[in-house]
């Protein structure tokens, strides 16, 4: 899997710098595929109607099975896109519902955007494995994974469908190897003799009921998580007759 460096990324977007219109529209398009990991086709096919500058907001219409979502527009992204809009304020490009657009067709193809990338990223030198926006996208989930960023987060952000596909990132980042956003802390209570379990951090809780459309874990839940790699740690029970399911009986 090709990634660059969070530093890296930052490098080539910066030197497209905002001399054109043209560039100003490549810098909001690279800094915004990295920093919502889109795949090109979602790039292109951004709405104006997505994107509430006021409420710095994006909606993310996700393809391939992934799951749609909003983000919140900070910092560098808010600063170059307006940058960007006051660009496109005429003309054909005016005219389209696209975010990113071209004089030439008004919505900016995907083949176009392979080839900017392409051209920024050698300009930089940086190597011709890497010359694809698809590689944004993965470091934009390897940036993360290696700050530590809970994995139920990172798969929140980038849309997946499947935990899979984001486990990947954790295994590769350097911080794999700490465990720390593979834990999921859990709660148990007794209820007419069975047990519910209730995840314990919230930003975890809320990804687990999208996942699984249930507000607690069931044994099978438990059992499909421990494969993933998860350590599934049960706070102190108030009722100690509450265990976890699938652990092993006290002794």
């Amino acid at each position: 899997m090709n990634y660059l460096s969070a530093a890296k990324v930052r490098e080539v977007v910066e030197s497209i710098g905002a001399r054109s219109r043209i560039a100003r529209r490549d810098r909001a398009l690279f800094w915004w595929i990295y920093r919502y990991g889109l795949r090109v086709s979602e790039a292109s096919g951004l709405l104006l109607a997505d994107v509430d500058m006021q409420a710095a907001r994006v909606t993310v219409r996700r393809v391939k099975g992934s799951r749609t979502n909003s983000y919140p527009i900070t910092d560098i992204s808010a600063t170059y896109m307006r940058s960007w809009l006051r660009s496109r304020s005429d003309g054909i490009m005016a005219s389209a519902p696209y975010v990113f657009t071209s004089r030439q067709r008004g919505r900016l193809d995907s083949s176009t955007i392979r080839k900017a990338w392409a051209r920024h990223a050698a300009a930089r030198g940086v190597a011709r494995s890497h010359q694809t926006p698809h590689v944004l996208k993965h470091s934009c989930a390897m940036a993360m994974a290696d700050a530590g960023t809970d994995l139920l987060v990172i798969q929140d952000w980038l849309g997946h469908a499947d935990i899979g596909s984001t486990l990947e990132y954790v295994r590769m980042s350097h911080a794999g190897g700490a465990g720390a956003h593979m834990t999921i802390r859990v709660s148990v209570r007794s209820v007419y003799g069975k047990p519910l379990v209730y995840v314990s951090d919230p930003v975890q809780a809320e990804a687990l009921r999208l996942l699984t459309g249930a507000a607690t874990l069931t044994e099978r839940h438990l059992s499909a998580l421990r494969r993933l790699g998860f350590q599934i740690e049960q706070e102190q029970a108030a009722d100690p007759t509450a265990t976890l399911p699938g652990s092993a009986p006290a002794s």
